[in-house]
């Protein structure tokens, strides 16, 4: 077997369907996040990085930098091997102690990153604990999906954010459970997703109090209602094309989706240049078609009509400027909780897509902190059972 032949066919492959990863090269500048300079292709261009887990930029900040700094100067770089190899980190030992202190525990243990945190521990402690049944949201972060994966124990996949879902899973497993989700936390949730979609297509939805939101939907909403079925919209011999010439534009790889797109016949090109130039009108009576030949499809992963067995108590939050999920969709799921169960509902300017021209006030930052501080009193209370019902949120 010729093995570099085996290889290049394998990497060809990844260029062909399009999955090759290319990864951006970044140089960060401290004291000015989230700036960086990109080194592209093109050569160096000054970007704003909106994806990074150092979300107050405390890596940046001259306290964090100097101590780094001082330790180096003390101790040299590097661990010289992982702990089974070489041993703990003093630095390391202090931090996790610190860390303990902070959430009042017995100790604490740092991974290289929350991926392999969630990978590791969700596999780890599943793998201990017998006849263990893990319950997961649909839409969960792929490192907890992994590390479910890897606990190779009985799984049950519920409805994203649908905790009438997962209560009916508990109480199919075992009755006793019925009562043992705590609470549910959900940021950004929907309550119907054929609203939203509508909303998405039409640029228009209501409050339940009949208010109108007009805020224009984010491109990427009608976008996807494409892409998931391209079927309904291109001629059958493009559909493949465009499908691929839509994820490389979702990708936002716009040179590249243009490139495929001349592959398409001359109405397919007609219709992805519609697309092009952000015409949204063009496709609006299919898409509304669409929605309605599709709306099967939502039912079941839509929170409304499935939440009258829910029993936890529930806080929700949501942007105020969400062009994607609009904010009225938490007051649709707050007005189909049951009776009681809703423990606070804020949608605040202070959660919303990142502006640098638009910072929130003080009363918003006040009530966005009160709505954590009842989340976390709720995590906290000692009469709470053992296990919580948390999910990824919808953004």
């Amino acid at each position: 077997m010729n093995y570099d032949d085996f290889f290049a066919d394998a990497i060809a492959r990844l260029w062909h369907e399009r999955r090759y990863r290319v990864f951006a090269d970044l140089e960060r500048i401290a004291g000015r996040f989230p700036h960086a300079v990109w080194h592209s292709p093109q050569g160096p261009k000054n970007v704003v990085i909106w994806c990074s887990n150092d979300y107050l930029g405390m890596g940046q900040h001259p306290k964090v930098i100097g101590a780094m700094i001082e330790t180096a100067t003390r101790m040299g770089t590097g661990a010289g091997g992982t702990r089974n190899i070489a041993g703990n980190n003093h630095p390391l030992v202090e931090l996790e102690r610190e860390l303990a202190d902070l959430h009042r525990k017995e100790a604490a243990l740092v991974f290289t990153s929350g991926y392999i945190s969630n990978e590791t521990g969700i596999s780890t402690l599943a793998r201990q604990m017998p006849n263990c049944l893990i319950l997961s949201d649909a839409w969960n972060h792929n490192s907890m999906i992994e590390g479910v994966r890897q606990a190779h124990c009985e799984k049950q996949i519920f409805r994203h954010n649908d905790m009438a879902h997962l209560e009916e899973l508990l109480a199919a497993a075992n009755p006793k459970y019925a009562d043992h989700i705590a609470f549910v936390a959900a940021v950004g949730a929907q309550d119907d997703i054929r609203r939203v979609e509508r909303y998405l297509v039409e640029g228009y939805t209501q409050w339940p109090d009949g208010k109108a939101f007009t805020t224009p939907p984010h491109e990427y909403g009608w976008l996807i209602l494409i892409y998931s079925h391209p079927e309904d919209f291109f001629p059958a011999a493009d559909v493949s094309i465009a499908h691929t010439s839509l994820r490389l534009l979702l990708h936002e790889d716009v040179i590249s989706a243009k490139r495929e797109a001349q592959q398409l016949s001359p109405e397919g090109q007609r219709l992805m240049n519609s697309i092009f130039q952000h015409q949204r009108d063009v496709f609006r009576e299919k898409l509304l078609a669409d929605l309605e030949k599709h709306s099967g499809e939502a039912i079941p992963v839509s929170p409304h009509d499935h939440l009258a067995g829910l029993k936890a108590r529930v806080l929700l939050v949501h942007g105020e400027g969400d062009d994607v999920i609009p904010p009225s969709e938490t007051e649709w799921l707050a007005k189909d909780l049951p009776k009681g169960r809703l423990q606070a509902a804020l949608i605040s300017r202070a959660i919303s897509h990142v502006s640098l021209e638009q910072q929130p006030n003080w009363r918003d930052q006040v009530a966005v902190v009160h709505w954590i501080a009842l989340m976390l009193g709720d995590a906290d209370r000692e009469y709470a059972p053992a296990s919580l019902g948390m999910s990824s949120g919808s953004r």
